[in-house]
């Protein structure tokens, strides 16, 4: 079973790309082999939403949007995926791993959930 944390900015994808390449080599001896990071993705507000043709992209979309917003975090920009390679967790455990993103993003500025459903 594979394990993702998702983590949900208030941040402009580019400005939180840019972040997370600086963590990523800041932290890079530490995460290497145990963690992959996507992209950052753009979040689109409701109103951007509506523009989208397609009614299964809108559904995607709108999915992303109402996760965070289910968890208090109205002003959503971006998100992306961390997932978890090494499950034994030797370098950095899940809860480490969430107070090291929060410090570098600001606590206020990323909503950090694993697999989706439960807030670290």
């Amino acid at each position: 079973m594979s394990i993702d944390i998702d983590c949900y900015t208030n941040q402009s994808e580019n400005k939180i790309q840019k972040v997370l390449d600086d963590f990523i080599v800041s932290n890079f001896e530490l995460l290497d082999g145990f963690y992959s990071f996507s992209q950052v993705l753009k979040i689109y507000n409701k109103a951007e939403i509506l523009e989208v043709e397609d009614k299964y992209e809108q559904y995607h979309l709108e999915s992303m949007l109402l996760i965070a917003e289910e968890y208090g975090f109205h002003d959503v920009k971006s998100m992306f995926v961390i997932s978890v390679i090494d499950k034994t967790f030797s370098r950095v455990g899940l809860i480490e791993f969430s107070v090291m993103l929060k410090n570098k993003f600001g606590e206020n500025n990323i909503l950090i959930l694993f697999n989706g459903e439960s807030e670290l």
